[in-house]
């Protein structure tokens, strides 16, 4: 590993690893770099300010780093390389002594981690609290600006990796993220949210996702009194509607997760001051969940969307006097996709839709109709400034639950 000591050919040594570990020299190249302990080497790499064995056989690249020339180091091939060794090992099996010579799992094709292997991926920190090799993979990783697409980020590929292999390490990933967003939540949340995405996928603890679902919308509906960017939220819940999560059951699924406290994430991005956008994308979500026709494909599904439709409409209902009358159309056009859904489930007959009927559902569509009316023909209805989000509401309550 001493080709990758100089900074500027970091990048490259790597990249050229990834090459030869591709799927063209599979699997024989793997088997090689894993025999010749390259996974343990790159996660000394990872985590080579944890003590004085990776310190020493990694020297030139301490130096770098006390001296603040680390930024020279490119580590996203680093972290692809890591990845693509990973693929190849069994994370779920007991490792083996590190001299012993891997043996090859007839069934699965992996090979297992060496004990030293292992205890770097698990090495657990206190500040952050978490797996010491994850929060460097996390933090080091720099996103391409031009990939939109949650799915390829590598740090939430070997999240997903560890979380599915064992689950005592995916309750150790959930405290991860659940301690990394408390209050208050750190001043990037970026990579959190991503990494929280993954889990959401990964997980098979659905009790865990919801109390990290429940952290992010207690984040969100500070979002504007706070330094957060509400496109990252936004982002955040448009994602989240794309996740499938195959070992929960059936509440797992994307339109449970992305329904999970829409009461309270929805209404601070409908009236986020900062952008129009955000406002206008934050609407047409909205509007895709309660009027796309793939969220309507049974009544189980109908019933998770009237139930999310009567908490917005009333917590909109509720936020209008914190708004501008400039920044309170799409709340407006919000409140009406839950008052037409709403309509749509009393007007309908028969013994399914009776089951989805609620006994609130006219009273609250009711409140829809009035509070647009007087939107349009009372001066005094939307609040003279824009004051902070207030965060008293009794529809909040709930989200205090995250905290216990």
């Amino acid at each position: 590993m001493r080709l990758c000591d100089n900074g500027m050919g970091w990048d490259s040594y790597f990249g050229l690893l990834c090459s030869l570990a591709g799927p063209k020299f599979q699997p024989e190249a793997t088997g090689l770099f894993l025999g010749w302990d390259f996974l343990a080497d790159c996660l000394e790499l990872l985590t080579i300010d944890s003590g004085a064995d990776p310190r020493r056989n990694h020297k030139l690249v301490w130096r770098a780093m006390r001296s603040k020339t680390m930024m020279k180091f490119q580590h996203n091939k680093l972290i692809e390389f890591v990845y693509i060794l990973l693929q190849h090992v069994d994370l779920g099996s007991p490792p083996v002594d590190s001299h012993a010579e891997r043996e090859q799992d007839a069934a699965t094709d992996k090979l297992p981690l060496l004990v030293y292997e292992r205890e770097r991926l698990s090495m657990w920190d206190e500040d952050p609290v978490g797996f010491r090799c994850l929060w460097k993979v996390i933090h080091y990783y720099r996103d391409d600006v031009q990939e939109k697409n949650w799915k390829k980020w590598l740090p939430g590929k070997i999240l997903d990796l560890i979380v599915e292999a064992d689950p005592g390490f995916a309750t150790s990933v959930f405290h991860m993220l659940d301690t990394a967003m408390f209050n208050p939540p750190p001043r990037n949340l970026s990579p959190y949210l991503k990494a929280t995405i993954h889990f959401c996928q990964s997980s098979p603890s659905i009790d865990e996702v919801k109390r990290l679902l429940a952290r992010v919308a207690k984040a969100a509906v500070q979002v504007d009194g706070t330094d957060q960017d509400g496109v990252v939220f936004l982002q955040f819940y448009q994602n989240l509607k794309e996740v499938e999560n195959s070992r929960c059951d059936d509440e797992s699924k994307a339109h449970w997760l992305v329904f999970q406290s829409i009461e309270h994430w929805a209404v601070p991005l409908l009236e986020y001051k900062k952008s129009e956008s955000v406002r206008n994308e934050t609407l047409a979500l909205v509007k895709d969940l309660f009027s796309s026709s793939r969220y309507a494909s049974d009544p189980q599904t109908l019933q998770i969307r009237a139930w999310a439709a009567r908490n917005l409409a009333s917590a909109i209902i509720k936020g209008f006097r914190n708004v501008t009358r400039s920044n309170s159309e799409a709340l407006i056009y919000a409140m009406l996709e839950c008052q037409s859904l709403l309509e749509s489930i009393v007007e309908a007959t028969g013994p399914e839709a009776e089951g989805i009927k609620a006994s609130q559902d006219q009273a609250i569509i009711a409140r829809c109709r009035q509070s647009f009316e007087d939107s349009t023909s009372k001066d005094d209805f939307f609040a003279e400034t824009s004051d902070e989000y207030e965060t008293d509401e009794p529809w909040e309550d709930d989200l205090d639950a995250a905290d216990e």
